[in-house]
């Protein structure tokens, strides 16, 4: 067979491709996008979910190089709190734009995921917009950081089951006795599955309806420590 010729950077309406590929997609490029965030926008380099979902080379899907709905109506529910001096984890931060929302907001924030090129990525979203971010490796299996924060975020982290119970136990080791954690998602059915298992071990939950990100519905999903 003819290898697949790489796709063209050509760009789409509101959105600049750039020459940066994403890792492990021949052809399929990152582009530049502007989110704007009240008086201030974010610029960031993600890919687009179409080339994403649409490419054929073998492998697993980089699901992080997106910036997908839920992550980014998290982003504009965070931009506008007041989060000075807040210490703010995002876990499975992808292209970091959650936390970078958090860190308009004036939130000192740490963004984790078991991706090495997310991580990169969201470093240098950071830096083109000249904001504070602290990156750090983290299996949600194998959890290594000893830190307790005031808010820990997540967009797009309830799809997948399996990962449940590895997931609550981070949120148990790192939300702080008087935080909470905020996450976000389109509402899919797994969600209703992890919020079962949360309450079971011991958090409140309360779910908020986001303004929609184009056709896209985004819940806000708030778990608490409930008092014994």
């Amino acid at each position: 067979m003819p290898a697949r010729r790489a796709r063209s950077p050509i760009p789409l309406e509101g959105e600049r491709y750039t020459r940066m590929q994403v890792p492990g997609l021949p052809g399929v490029f990152f582009r530049e996008m502007d989110l704007p965030l009240g008086e201030r926008s974010l610029s960031l380099l993600s890919a687009s979910a179409v080339d994403v979902l649409s490419s054929s080379t073998p492998g697993a899907i980089p699901y992080w190089a997106v910036a997908w709905p839920a992550g980014l109506g998290l982003a504009r529910h965070l931009a506008g709190q007041d989060l000075a001096g807040a210490r703010v984890l995002e876990v499975g931060a992808g292209v970091g734009v959650s936390g970078l929302g958090a860190a308009l907001a004036g939130a000192e924030v740490v963004v984790t995921d078991n991706v090495a090129p997310a991580l990169r990525l969201a470093m240098m979203n950071a830096r083109r917009n000249g904001l504070p971010l602290r990156a750090a490796a983290a299996d949600w299996r194998a959890w290594p950081l000893q830190q307790q924060f005031d808010r820990v975020i997540g967009s797009d982290v309830t799809y997948e089951v399996e990962a449940f119970n590895a997931l609550l136990a981070v949120l148990a080791a790192t939300v702080a006795p008087d935080g909470e954690a905020l996450l976000t998602d389109p509402g899919r059915l797994t969600s209703s599955v992890f919020q079962q298992r949360a309450i079971a071990a011991g958090w409140s939950w309360e779910i908020t309806g986001l303004p929609h990100e184009g056709p896209q519905a985004v819940f806000l999903y708030r778990l608490r420590r409930r008092s014994a």
